[in-house]
């Protein structure tokens, strides 16, 4: 079948060879009183054609397009190849023999009908409906109302340029609260939030600073159609519109023809928008040009329209037609099925649209999480807030629109021809399509988009409440990942959680990780914008002038001593040298814990803090003036942090809008530790928030000194030696050490003990919590018993009078259980005596006694005694009175000096007699200090007993018998020989 289009302006000729036609047809006759009939099958040969010449008139086709059909030519040559009859007996045969007879009848009546039906399918029925003709002349009248009434409304330029996008919010009833504030969202307040947070006015500059590179001709467009494209378009970049949205059921079947040959049914299926992420820089978006009303200007490349159509053919259902269904068993019809599509494309296209939306702000901050993340939901729970909205202003310029193209035809001919036919209605309506489109969207279009919103309002069903069947923990693989990659991680991989935390997720990771060629962050240009106000022109953050100083005054046992020390000018260079973050990364077979790694200190300019120090000393033997530029840099700092983190699915879920910034609200979906009464972790140790596998770490860090003013020569040989390869891992290895001291820290029960209980507080300082107190002054936790660090000084002395009242009362029982066994043994031994002997033992007793009575009172004192050499007696006391001398020295006098001598950055100094301490002076240091029952114990044992034993001593020496008895004596001397040497 080949199809030829002539090129004149009003004549359309369709040419169609190759018509194979296959005919079911009943047949009958009628002969005097003979009659019968049966029925029969034709087909015509392949040779067959048909030429028709159709002419469609229009005024002008530069302004309308055709109001008139008429067929101008038929010329038909339908050869029947094969006639045969069946039934109707002997007829029958005699038909099947004579059918050459009848064939050229056939062929004329066939070719006649033929030309007569496409004859009246361009006019219509007698009264002129339902033809070719009646179709132009609605097309005409539906392009006439769009183009609009001109001579009332003046030119389509003038209608658009009257337009007043804030016509419908200079109209509204804006609803007040009852503090007299409105109670819809200001979107120029919301502006001026974001330039006061960022320092930029917009979308498209907020988006160049995260993500625009000029050097690559990379703008704020470029982010925006990455964004498109990782969150709204499909792997092909294409936009898939469910129909069911748009239209109705019967608003998506845009052709339905009943004729004398078929019943032809086209149905719309779906709607696919390639070119949406081809945004120029000059586009536009939220842009807020009143309170309440929104402006985009969108300037697009190309915009490619693809409509999938099914298309069913099948013979017509009228009485009398050419082609009727066959007869068959059932109830089927016979019918071709065809699916296609029609691809328009649009070049350089330009749309301004304002829509004006009355966002009620409590509506929306009671929307809750569940209820959008599913991406379906998004749209009837957007519009569930909103009290009023309307497109205000819609304006489309498109600069050439190409031939629309059909694909999909199972059959070449059929699509050749349809191809064709669209071609010609292109050819025919291209200069009116031109003025009708910008009405379209303007009027019409504006119109469909502006009842779908109204509708949307005031639906019933509102915005989706979450799914209460989730009741466990949440799993961020699935919450983050897609399904595939969730699996892979051990994840359910069902999308539990919708695909609006997915696609953040995906977009904000995208940022996170996209570095430069220096491997610095996109995100290095929000920290500048963030410290922009206290930084100089050169992006580093500087305190001028002092910011510690202090002097000091040492006046101590001779050493006197100025002291000066200063920190100034301190500053803090290159903050934004951040490099790839990822962060909140889901882990293999954890569905709470969450990896986050951050790089800092990369890119050509390394992290520096730089400051000068002032250190100044002026004493008897030193006078040093030291002031350096101290700068340490560091670079490429690794931090890697593991966090668990269980959050509960239904409070996730339940969670308001209004609170997404309260860090409290956050907080309470987690799970909430048990803590005891001093708000320590008891039970699990691995629920709510845990910190884990902290780790930082520095890859190499340099300190710089320049001296200002250096007296100290070993300060001047420092800026040299912190140069050198050995200086720098000296310093790397000290930064690395106290990194991992912080870690240790961070890691440490004080801040888990912290973040224990701000988890178990975060319920009552959030305000969609039931537990929600507004004046909440926190959980009273009991103070922990603190640790002495040292016993009382009156408790350690009673502790020592104790031990030794127990040692003299066990001395003292072993020395009565002692002499019990002795008396009870010299009493069993005297049960073995008679009477005799024992009077001889006592006796002997007495008579001990009385000698030793009269021993002490005939002998004198050791001083005067005559058997004592007088060298002897007199040496003692003096021996006795020297010792009390040298212990009064020993106590009194000075025991000992402590002198300095020293080096100071290769400066000497000494100083003598810093500290000087004698025993009576220590005691009594030590009992101003507290220490009293170390100064009472060393004020009895050092003190006290060595003047006790010497007296005693003395005493004996110089005492007569007759007062203290040589047996007593001599026991008194030995336990002063034995307690002597304590």
């Amino acid at each position: 079948m080949t199809i030829i289009h002539l090129s004149i302006p009003l004549l359309q000729s369709v040419e169609v060879d190759g018509v194979k036609l296959d005919c079911n047809f009943n047949w009958s006759y009628t002969w005097t009183f003979f009659n019968g009939g049966g029925t029969g099958t034709a087909s015509t040969n392949p040779t067959s054609n048909i030429n028709v010449a159709i002419n469609f008139y229009s005024d002008d086709y530069n302004t309308q397009g055709p109001t008139l059909v008429q067929v101008n030519e038929c010329n038909t040559n339908l050869v029947m190849e094969e006639i045969i009859f069946e039934g109707g007996g002997i007829a029958g045969f005699a038909a099947n023999i004579l059918q050459s007879l009848v064939r050229d009848t056939i062929e004329e009546e066939l070719s006649s009908m033929v030309c007569n039906e496409l004859y009246n399918l361009a006019r219509g029925d007698e009264g002129g409906e339902g033809g070719l003709n009646s179709l132009l002349v609605m097309i005409d009248e539906r392009l006439d109302s769009l183009l609009g009434d001109t001579d009332d409304k003046g030119t389509i330029e003038e209608i658009d340029g009257e337009v007043d996008p804030l016509y419908a919010e200079q109209n509204a009833n804006v609803p007040y609260d009852n503090d007299g504030y409105p109670q819809w969202v200001n979107f120029i307040s919301v502006q001026d939030w974001i330039e006061e947070l960022t320092g930029l006015r917009s979308i498209e500059e907020l988006a160049n600073e995260f993500m625009g590179d000029d050097e690559n001709n990379q703008g704020s467009s470029s982010s925006i159609n990455s964004f498109l494209q990782d969150s709204i378009l499909n792997e092909d970049g294409v936009l898939v519109i469910d129909t069911s949205i748009l239209f109705d059921e019967d608003d998506l079947v845009f052709i339905e023809m009943h004729d004398m040959f078929f019943d032809t049914k086209m149905t719309l299926k779906s709607i696919s928008i390639k070119g949406l992420d081809t945004l120029s820089d000059e586009s536009k978006i939220l842009d807020p040009i009143g309170n309440y009303t929104l402006q985009n200007t969108l300037k697009m490349d190309y915009l490619t329209f693809v409509l999938e159509m099914e298309a069913v053919i099948q013979p017509s259902s009228k009485e009398g037609v050419i082609v009727s269904a066959a007869s068959t068993t059932t109830d089927e019809v016979a019918k071709v099925e065809e699916t296609f599509t029609i691809e328009i494309t649009a070049l350089d296209i330009d749309i301004q649209f304002s829509i004006f939306m009355g966002i009620n702000n409590s509506t929306l901050g009671a929307v809750q999480l569940g209820s959008i993340i599913y991406v379906k939901n998004i749209v009837p729970c957007a519009l569930s807030v909103v009290d009023d909205a309307e497109i205000t202003q819609l304006v489309v310029s498109v600069g050439e629109v190409n031939k629309p193209t059909l694909n999909g035809f199972m059959d070449e001919g059929t699509n050749h021809l349809i191809t064709t036919m669209a071609d010609a209605l292109f050819s025919m309506y291209d200069q009116t399509l031109d003025k009708v489109l910008p009405q379209f969207f303007s009027n019409s279009l504006q119109d469909i988009l502006n009842d779908y919103i109204d509708e949307g309002i005031n639906n019933d069903d509102g915005c989706p409440e979450p799914d209460a069947t989730l009741v466990d923990l949440v799993d961020y693989r699935d919450l983050l990942l897609p399904q595939d990659e969730a699996v892979v991680l051990q994840g359910r991989g069902n999308s539990p959680y919708g695909e609006l935390f997915r696609g953040l997720y995906t977009f904000i990771d995208s940022i996170l990780t996209a570095v430069d060629e220096d491997g610095l962050s996109w995100l290095n240009e929000f920290i500048a914008l963030l410290l922009d106000l206290d930084t100089n022109e050169n992006g580093d953050i500087v305190l001028a002038g002092d910011l510690f100083s202090q002097s000091l005054d040492i006046s101590l046992n001779g050493l006197n001593l100025a002291i000066e020390l200063g920190v100034s000018n301190v500053t803090l260079s290159n903050l934004n040298s951040l490099g790839a973050l990822r962060i909140a990364q889901p882990m293999m077979g954890e569905s709470s814990v969450l990896n986050n790694e951050a790089l800092m200190g990369v890119g050509p300019d390394l992290m520096r803090l730089s400051l000068t120090l002032l250190i100044k000393g002026k004493g008897d033997d030193v006078d040093m003036h030291n002031e350096v530029e101290l700068s340490l840099s560091l670079e490429d700092i690794s931090i890697i942090l593991e966090i668990l983190a269980q959050m509960e699915e239904p409070p996730f879920l339940y969670f308001p809008l209004e609170d997404v910034t309260n860090v409290h609200c956050w907080m309470a979906t987690m799970v909430t530790p048990v803590v005891d009464e001093y708000g320590v972790r008891v039970g699990e140790t691995d629920t709510g928030i845990v910190l884990r596998n902290l780790a930082i770490a520095v890859a190499e860090a340099r300190i710089d000194m320049e001296c200002i003013y250096c007296s100290s020569p070993m300060v001047q040989e420092m800026q040299q030696t912190v140069k050198t390869q050995e200086g720098v891992e000296d310093t790397s290895e000290v930064a690395n050490k106290l990194f991992n001291y912080a870690n240790n820290i961070l890691e440490g029960e004080y801040i888990q003990h912290t973040i224990d209980k701000m988890l178990n507080e975060a319920a009552y300082n959030c305000p969609h919590s039931p537990s929600y107190q507004q004046n909440f002054q926190g959980i009273q936790y009991e103070d922990m018993p603190a640790v002495e660090s040292s016993e009382d000084s009156y408790g350690y002395l009673i502790a020592v009078l104790v031990v030794v009242v127990v040692i003299i009362l066990v001395a003292t029982a072993i020395s009565f259980i002692t002499r019990w066994l002795s008396r009870r043994r010299h009493k069993e031994w005297l049960g073995t005596l008679n009477q005799s002997q024992v009077r001889e033992l006592e006796q002997m007793q007495h008579d001990e006694n009385e000698l030793a009575k009269d021993l002490n009172k005939r002998m004198s004192s050791l001083v005067t005694s005559n058997e004592v050499p007088l060298f002897v007696r007199l040496i003692v006391p003096i021996v006795i009175l020297g010792n009390i001398g040298l212990f009064l020295s020993g106590h009194l006098s000075l025991g000992a000096t402590v002198n300095i001598s020293g080096n100071l950055a290769e400066q000497d100094f000494n100083y003598d007699g810093f500290f000087e301490f004698s025993m009576a002076k220590s005691a009594v240091e030590m009992w101003n200090a507290g220490a009293k029952a170390l100064a009472i114990l060393i004020g009895i044992f050092s003190g006290l007993w060595p003047y006790t034993k010497l007296f005693i001593t003395m005493f004996l020496w110089l005492i007569p018998p007759r007062l203290v008895g040589s047996k007593r004596r001599g026991s008194i001397l030995k336990w002063l020989d034995v307690l002597g040497k304590w």
